[in-house]
């Protein structure tokens, strides 16, 4: 008996770190976490039936039948609907470590928070000059919401990527993906940490970013072995693609926001790579998308939506690499 209560709470333990694990577990063991699972909703079922009592049928039939081994079927299902428990639930009311994992869980609302805490009291705060970062990670976030909600995704999840992308810039401009990355980590969203370092670089490759990349050889060497092993997934494209396309003013086109940059920073030797990756992708995703990026945007200034080929062809001109003459 000692043995079994033992590996339970040796489980309880794992389900703190990843759920993906859950999948490897052996019939003993699912069928351990099954009543772990049970214990833990009896002991909360009233407190947590009082934030959104709608959202919680699977587990009422769960607990109807709590004086029998529960079919580990379900466990698949409970878990998909505890994960998203807890994220409004106050820290203080819960002591079993099964779901600290998400009670970070980051909504729309809490990366808005994140983002603008301590700096937007009102619209006029919205309006300074130096928080023109923040207005461009709102329309990041509302762009990365409609691709997401097209392609049948999570678009809380991209809505929320999208807000604090930029993030690190409320420390430090020049280094904001080291430090987006730190300070996620620090407020307790590892898990999302990472598109503060993704989203500057094309299919999380570090030669394919504007401005050239990483200056410092300590600042490539850390940002390279994190992309090389955090291969890229669907929200890291959408919202590298968002943020070429997104002013502090609104949307525009990827062709026209490219060309702003490039007048601004320069030319480097990886700028026409990078525009042809960063065109590339926004194929990819108009092929999920099944229709073209701009039709999600009708707020597009039609000169720019008009000036799509000649701000192309200007930028190739800008950035292939030219011929040298004999």
């Amino acid at each position: 008996m000692k043995e079994k209560l033992n590996k339970r709470t040796n489980i309880i333990k794992k389900l703190s770190l990843t759920y993906a694990e859950i999948e490897n577990l052996n019939e003993e063991d699912i069928i351990l976490v099954n009543t772990s699972f049970l214990y833990f909703t009896i002991a909360y079922y009233q407190l947590i039936n009082k934030i959104n009592p709608n959202k919680f049928s699977l587990i009422n039939k769960t607990l109807n039948q709590s004086k029998e081994l529960i079919d580990p079927r379900y466990l698949t299902m409970l878990v998909k609907d505890f994960k998203y428990i807890y994220h409004d639930f106050p820290k203080d009311r819960i002591r079993t470590s099964a779901f600290i994992k998400y009670i970070n869980y980051l909504s729309g609302k809490i990366a808005y928070n994140l983002l603008t805490e301590g700096i937007i009291q009102d619209e006029n705060d919205l309006e300074r000059g130096e928080n023109r970062w923040i207005k461009h990670s709102l329309y990041v976030g509302e762009a990365a919401r409609r691709i997401a909600k097209k392609l049948n995704v999570n678009e809380d999840l991209a809505l929320s990527l999208g807000y604090i992308h930029d993030i690190g810039r409320r420390i430090n401009h020049f280094n904001h993906p080291i430090e987006g990355y730190k300070y996620m980590i620090d407020k307790g969203y590892s898990d999302y940490a990472r598109i503060c370092l993704t989203h500057s670089f094309i299919d999380n490759d570090i030669t394919l970013t504007a401005g050239g990349g990483p200056k410092s050889k300590e600042t490539y060497d850390f940002i390279n072995s994190f992309l090389e092993s955090n291969p890229k997934n669907i929200y890291d494209n959408i919202i590298q693609l968002c943020d070429l396309f997104c002013l502090e003013t609104g949307f525009t086109t990827i062709e026209k926001r490219i060309l702003d940059i490039t007048k601004r920073k320069g030319i480097y030797d990886n700028s026409y790579n990078h525009f042809m990756k960063t065109i590339e992708l926004k194929e990819r995703i108009e092929k999920m998308l099944g229709c073209s990026l701009y039709d999600l945007f009708p707020e597009i200034n039609k000169e720019d939506l008009d000036n799509i080929e000649s701000d192309y062809l200007e930028l190739l001109n800008l950035l292939k690499p030219k011929k040298l003459s004999l």
